[in-house]
């Protein structure tokens, strides 16, 4: 069995980075996980990039002031779990043999909405009831405490 293990990391600090593009922050995030792991762009055969509101071809905005082209390049939108989707996809790409070097980018940049609550969309039913993610989560949360659960000695 082939295993996928993660080699390096790399962050850009967290808050509002008004200045910066969503590129460039998820530039240099790639460039320190490469740097940490040391993998140089010529060795990176696949990237995967999860993001909800980096719009359209966001990995490949990223990639292409890196010479970073001809590879494959996935984007992965799952709301607040679109950087974990993008991860367990390489790990699947990894297992399978596809790449022995995959860069993972989880990228957001969600002070470009002004604060307050994200924009959704309107023609689903669940937002329209208000059911959005805060309240999914503080249900689900709420749902567990209620649970009993069995004590291990």
């Amino acid at each position: 069995m082939t295993l996928a293990a993660i080699a390096g990391v790399g962050m850009t600090k967290f808050g509002k980075q008004g200045e910066r593009t969503i590129e460039d922050i998820g530039r240099e995030a790639l460039i320190r996980a490469m740097k940490d792991a040391g993998v140089g762009r010529e060795d990176i055969e696949e990237v995967f990039c999860g993001s909800s509101y980096g719009g359209p071809l966001i990995g490949q905005r990223i990639l292409r002031d890196l010479g970073m082209t001809g590879i494959p390049i996935t984007n992965v939108e799952n709301a607040c779990s679109s950087g974990a989707a993008a991860l367990r996809e390489a790990a699947w790409a990894i297992k399978a043999g596809r790449a022995e070097a995959i860069a993972v980018i989880g990228v957001e940049k969600l002070t470009r909405f002004g604060g307050g609550t994200l924009p959704l969309e309107e023609t689903d039913i669940e937002v329209n009831l208000g059911n959005v993610m805060p309240a999914v989560y503080a249900m689900r949360a709420r749902r567990y405490m209620h649970q009993p659960r069995a004590i291990s000695p």
